[in-house]
């Protein structure tokens, strides 16, 4: 009989991926299998981001909505997505702020409606993007070794040719003083 993952588990996993191990290494040191401790990581992380995501929303909603400035943003040609991409509100909150600017701008229902498709549009790229695995991990990893934060990379596989190549975020170099190397 197989056995039963518990929340200690997977808070015991997570704790070693804050760590820096990898799936099969926490394997070996878990007797657990690395895809079971993977599944069940990812929800973990996935719940606690929209767990993030939701409180925000409601600080967002509890703080209100600047109207004018949004207002000012769509006098200046931004869009809805800019509004929200800027944090002064949530996807629905730029919905109904549009449909009032829309209203007192004279706009037809006809654009309102089109607006509002692309403004839901947008909340589903978004939650998606959110959901995507390692979308935080440049935000929230810190290398056990050398402490440096969202320096992460990964080898991608073309799956037809099957080249490779390494994908993600390397440290900035830093300028070098052209004024050192003269004398």
């Amino acid at each position: 009989m197989p056995r039963k993952v518990k929340k200690s588990d997977v808070e015991q996993w997570l704790k070693l991926r804050e760590e820096g191990y990898t799936y099969k290494e926490m394997q070996k040191t878990t007797g657990w299998n690395s895809e079971t401790i993977r599944k069940h990581c990812e929800e973990a992380i996935a719940k606690e981001n929209k767990a993030k995501k939701d409180e925000a929303e409601k600080s967002k909603a509890e703080k209100g909505v600047d109207h004018a400035k949004i207002f000012v943003m769509f006098d200046e040609g931004k869009d809805a997505i800019e509004v929200v991409k800027r944090g002064l509100c949530t996807p629905e909150q730029a919905k109904k702020a549009l449909e009032d600017y829309s209203h007192l701008k004279g706009k037809t229902s006809s654009e309102v409606e089109d607006l509002k498709t692309g403004l839901n549009n947008l909340q589903y790229r978004i939650e998606d993007l959110e959901m995507t695995i390692g979308a935080h991990l440049n935000r929230e990893w810190k290398c056990s070794k050398c402490g440096a934060k969202g320096d992460i990379a990964v080898l991608v596989q073309c799956t037809a040719c099957e080249e490779e190549i390494w994908w993600g975020h390397w440290p900035r170099q830093k300028p070098e003083d052209e004024d050192e190397d003269e004398d």
